[in-house]
């Protein structure tokens, strides 16, 4: 006999235990009605956080070069050493981390609503001092503000999404986070591009953050609370592994840059992928065949440095098999998977763990890159991340579960035990 709880239609079932390990998924026991007209505008405000994280990977890449350039960075300052780029570079991530480890104890008390509009000052405002930095000092400060505001988004996005939306497009929605992203990383090549040849570009591409960071916290405060309230209910990616890519990708000529503008299109084209299958295959077929091609990539670019370096076609190849392979699986499912295996009375502080586990790996790797591939050689260096790829492998195959189609409350009644 059907039951009516919290205005959901669940079916009563009984289930063996022998039963129950045989797929959770085909237990799912409703459908909650919806029109596409009463999501999209709740989900946009929040996913723009993906949008400004995204942003600060593609456009730093542009910028770093703007800024040490000698006719074009506009400034005295621009002779910049290994360290204090390094800092440029990876700074919203320090702030990012320190933004984590901040909301860790205050997350239910802060309130997903209140945590992205805190989220998107710090970012706007983070981005306008970095637009306008007269020294090397105030540009570190402007980098931490906006990396704390990154901290903080990227913590409540996937809370806000997850807890909100309905469960049969909740991996739908959140792989469109990882999208937003994507959407960023490609919106910041496409502002480097174009003003990568200009004095002072790189105010420009840093600053144009801030009217995005504005939208987000304008609309989480108005339209969102009107459209969830009107509803009637209430984003961890392997970050380290894409920036060893992605953020030193510093490209030395506009041709370049164009390059990278076509990967990001790739990224994209791939992401949609993973948004269109992710609620239809599921998440372990997702991680599992796309972990095993990121790590059959990072084997191919250690062997193409090692022995096959004639043969330039085969790093191509490999590049585009991680990118294709990481915007399937880690990219849009570590985000979906951390926002719905916590339960409800520790979901915030576990999403905030992941948060800093994600941002602290990533800027470890993106400060120690370079002095670790002088170290151990490229070659080294991609066998290294090959076999941490071969170890997420067994890990997901042998412990991750599979949440498609259950509910938050199912995946913790049954899944959590």
């Amino acid at each position: 006999m059907p039951l009516l709880s919290s205005g959901r239609l669940i079916s009563k079932v009984r289930v063996s235990s022998g039963e129950e390990a045989k797929s959770l998924v085909s237990d799912a026991t409703y459908q909650e009605a919806f029109a596409w007209s009463s999501v999209i505008l709740p989900f946009l405000f929040p996913a723009l956080g993906g949008l400004l994280f995204g942003y600060d990977i593609g456009a730093t890449s542009g910028a770093t070069i703007s800024l040490q350039s000698p006719e074009l960075s506009g400034t005295t300052w621009f002779n910049l050493s290994a360290v204090q780029l390094g800092l440029v570079v990876s700074g919203s991530l320090y702030g990012a981390l320190f933004g984590s480890l901040l909301v860790y104890p205050i997350t239910d008390f802060l309130g997903r609503r209140r945590e992205l509009i805190i989220a998107a000052v710090l970012s706007a405002l983070g981005g306008l001092i970095t637009a306008y930095a007269p020294g090397l000092g105030v540009l570190l400060v402007g980098r931490l503000l906006y990396g704390l505001g990154l901290g903080l988004a990227m913590h409540g996005a996937p809370l806000y999404i997850a807890e909100t939306c309905p469960s049969q497009i909740r991996g739908t929605l959140i792989s469109l986070k990882e999208l937003f992203i994507v959407l960023g990383i490609l919106l910041g090549y496409f502002v480097g591009s174009f003003q990568i040849n200009t004095v002072g570009g790189w105010r420009y591409m840093f600053g144009l953050s801030a009217p995005v960071a504005l939208l987000m916290g304008i609309g989480s405060e108005f339209e969102s609370i009107h459209n969830w309230r009107r509803f009637g209910l209430f984003s961890t990616d392997n970050w380290a592994a894409k920036c060893s890519v992605l953020c030193w990708s510093n490209p030395p000529t506009s041709d370049a840059t164009c390059v990278s503008v076509v990967i990001g299109l790739f990224k994209l084209l791939m992401t949609g992928v993973a948004v269109l299958k992710v609620d239809d295959l599921g998440r372990r077929a997702l991680l599992i065949g796309g972990v095993s091609g990121i790590a059959l990539s990072l084997l191919l670019l250690s062997a193409y440095y090692k022995f096959l370096g004639g043969f330039p076609f085969v790093a191509v190849a490999a590049l585009l098999l991680y990118v294709g392979c990481y915007q399937i699986s880690f990219g849009p499912i570590s985000w979906l998977m951390v926002s719905e295996i916590f339960p409800l009375r520790t979901r915030g502080k576990g999403i905030s763990l992941a948060v800093l586990s994600n941002i602290g790996s990533n800027a470890i790797v993106t400060f120690a890159f370079l002095p670790l591939k002088e170290l151990l050689g490229a070659e080294n260096l991609f066998l290294l991340f090959g076999a941490i790829a071969l170890i997420s492998l067994v890990f997901v195959v042998l412990i991750v579960p599979e949440t498609k189609g259950l509910s938050l409350e199912e995946i913790e009644s049954k899944i959590l035990k």
